[in-house]
């Protein structure tokens, strides 16, 4: 099968991606996949991931076409075909592990430093200091 993304209008309130389609037997077909306009306003899907989305929304519907069933000539991008797509495309960033910072290290490292010059303060004046019985 061959698919080729031909290219894309602009209506009132979406962009209309167009594709065609060679199947096995040579038989040519048209389709359309339709993006509303406000799933690129959600920050999260970018104008150019259009295309790819879209192609991708194509092939899954033509893996899953039978000389029964075949698919519709126009498709409509869903909001899980776009959880989807940008789970695969842009996996979530791990966690940053927070370390302390450079003040906050310095900072606890004088304060060691602190107790043990006074727990060796203190063992001197114990050593120096005389027994008494």
């Amino acid at each position: 099968m061959y698919i080729q993304y031909i290219g894309f209008n602009v209506a009132a309130s979406a962009r209309i991606y167009n594709f065609d389609v060679i199947d096995k037997s040579g038989e040519a077909r048209e389709f359309t996949v339709i993006v509303q306009s406000k799933a690129f306003r959600s920050a999260q899907l970018k104008f150019q991931d259009g295309p790819g989305i879209c192609f991708e929304r194509l092939e899954q519907e033509l893996e899953r076409e039978t000389q029964e069933s075949r698919a519709a000539a126009s498709l409509s991008i869903r909001r899980r075909d776009i959880q989807e797509y940008l789970k695969g495309r842009y996996p979530p960033k791990p966690l940053a592990i927070k370390t302390p910072s450079y003040g906050a290290l310095s900072k606890r490292l004088d304060d060691l430093a602190r107790a043990a010059i006074l727990e060796a303060m203190r063992r001197d004046e114990q050593e120096s200091s005389p027994t008494r019985n």
